[in-house]
């Protein structure tokens, strides 16, 4: 039974790679799980193409909770693929996904992120909860990097009074930055 292969085939790459190509999410994500944990015990160079795997899965695979593992895997790396992996899921149709990535951009803390959020945060508003954990994710980065990549945004946006909507918006911002340091500035006095 695959409960037994867990344990008595940890080590086994090749069973973990013939069960990706199953017809069940389940035994895919556990063998992404099984794969990963293979490729934390072996050489840099092993561990960066596993890397590349799961990036590919995330990309393609038609499964949402296989995504789902393929993001939570990479989140171990915390590459370059990693990285693009929430660009990319930011998007994604399964909310879970996309709340995770909204999540992660603002840990990862890379500023190139900045235009991704920014654009699902305007595009994106009918997924309430994403648009929470973006409201969040905001606050971790530079509040200029912000202002700029909301200009920037505007530039190219085809919006219904877009010159209006990015005053209000950039206000909204500054003022929500002004609110958070005045907080910060109360607890830490």
């Amino acid at each position: 039974s695959v409960s037994d292969d867990i344990v008595a085939r940890a080590a086994d790459a090749k069973y973990w790679r013939q069960l990706l190509k199953s017809d069940y999410a389940d035994l895919q994500s556990l063998a992404l799980r099984m794969l990963t944990d293979i490729a934390f015990r072996q050489k840099p160079s092993a561990k960066q193409a596993h890397s590349s795997l799961l990036l590919d899965i995330f990309r393609t695979s038609r499964f949402n909770t296989v995504r789902m593992e393929a993001l939570k895997q990479l989140s171990r790396y915390a590459n370059a693929d990693f990285t693009e992996a929430v660009r990319t899921g930011l998007n994604d149709p399964y909310e879970r996904v996309a709340r995770s990535c909204a999540d992660y951009a603002g840990k990862i803390g890379d500023p190139t992120l900045i235009p991704d959020v920014i654009r699902v945060l305007f595009e994106d508003e009918d997924r309430v909860r994403i648009q929470y954990a973006l409201n969040s994710t905001l606050f971790l980065f530079p509040e200029k990097d912000i202002v700029e990549a909301i200009n920037d945004y505007f530039v190219t946006a085809n919006r219904i009074d877009k010159e209006e909507e990015l005053k209000v918006s950039v206000n909204s911002i500054i003022q929500a930055f002004k609110s958070r340091d005045k907080a910060d500035a109360l607890i830490a006095d």
